[in-house]
């Protein structure tokens, strides 16, 4: 019987799909299920297994080893290697000591290629943040219109004023005109920041390192975008307390804020914009940045609140949104060490809590 539970052990660990690798105290292979093409498995047994992994992350992995032999627990972590055909993987690994009467002997490293995953998670991110800018396209196209429009419009005065100066040959008031130039760097003033905004939104997830952001400037940057939305529906209520930079990326952070401030605009109808009034409020609490929004629109059903952050779960008509705004706000709220809540209550309104760690003060 200890023969046939002994088979099967082996046959399912040499079939599993993850990596399996046995590693002794002194940090050699003692047993792996696969090696990567070009090694030869019985060429690496008995070798040292850090060999195998990127000079760069050799340090920290010894570390993890020593902490996972001394402390006797396991210890998940990710981390890149060379993968099938010659292409950079991830795999997301868990390091679990090896005990025999109560002492630790080694360890067992189990290793899964998550690449694929990770591949599609960013092609999901990116369809998600082209399905916010098309829902900002005729807002923008509106935006950028009126300031051009005014300044085209004083740019065919000031042409006036100058061929009159020129035919008359006397001394003109120049003060108009000067008032007009004025109105015309205000507008292309606009232009640019909304098209800054723009660009700031657009930027791949690999172009932005995370560091220090500051929360007032990305609200700012999403109100700008999503302003059209919210002309005739709501006023907007700016209650900024003095808070530190958040450890984020910012492009990430503007498509959160992006999605929630277009979700509260879609829950008010248009008409009454003087009687509905999105809040924005910013205050520390914990030792944490806490960011609120609170609609006065339609709110959500209980049964739906339950579903908000289920992916592709939508109140919205066909056509409006891809369902994945809010599981995505989440995603993004979770790799940056934060959290989301929402409160509702139908017929009153909404409230969205989000939480960041400050960045470190160095």
């Amino acid at each position: 019987m200890k023969a046939i539970d002994d088979s099967f052990i082996r046959a399912l660990v040499e079939n599993a799909t993850d990596s399996i690798i046995h590693v002794d105290l002194e940090g050699k292979i003692r047993f792996i299920n696969r090696v990567i093409p070009g090694l030869e498995k019985d060429k690496v047994l008995g070798t040292n297994w850090l060999l195998y992994v990127n000079e760069d992350a050799r340090d920290d992995l010894h570390r993890k080893f020593e902490k996972a032999i001394s402390t006797g627990q396991p210890i998940d972590y990710e981390i890149e290697g060379d993968g099938p055909h010659g292409r950079r993987s991830t795999y997301l690994s868990r390091m679990c000591p090896m005990h025999v009467n109560a002492k630790v002997i080694g360890i067992v490293v189990i290793a899964r290629d998550i690449t694929e995953k990770i591949n599609l998670e960013k092609k999901m991110h990116l369809t998600e943040r082209l399905s916010t800018l098309g829902t900002l396209v005729a807002g923008i196209a509106h935006e950028i219109n009126n300031p051009l429009s005014y300044t085209m419009l004083n740019v065919g005065m000031i042409q006036e004023d100058l061929e009159y100066i020129e035919k008359q040959k006397i001394k003109h008031s120049l003060n108009h005109t000067i008032e007009k130039i004025k109105k015309i760097n205000e507008g292309l003033g606009r232009i640019k920041n909304i098209v800054k905004d723009l660009k700031t939104l657009s930027r791949s997830d690999e172009d932005v390192a995370q560091g220090p952001v500051d929360v007032h400037h990305s609200l700012d940057s999403a109100l700008s975008m999503a302003s059209h939305f919210f002309e005739s529906r709501a006023k907007i209520i700016k209650e900024y307390r003095t808070v530190p930079p958040v450890m984020a990326n910012e492009t990430r952070l503007i498509q959160v804020f992006l999605n929630i401030l277009v979700n509260s605009a879609h829950s008010i109808c248009e008409g009454n914009a003087k009687k509905n009034s999105i809040h924005m409020k910013t205050y520390v609490d914990e030792n944490r940045v806490k960011i609120m929004f609170s609609d006065t629109g339609c709110g959500i059903a209980p049964e739906n609140l339950k579903k908000v952050f289920d992916p592709f779960f939508t109140t919205k008509p066909v056509g409006v949104g891809t369902g994945l705004g809010l599981s995505f706000c989440r995603g993004i709220m979770q790799s940056l060490g934060g959290q989301i809540n929402i409160e509702s209550k139908v017929h009153q309104g909404t409230t969205v809590t989000l939480s960041l760690p400050q960045a470190p003060k160095n």
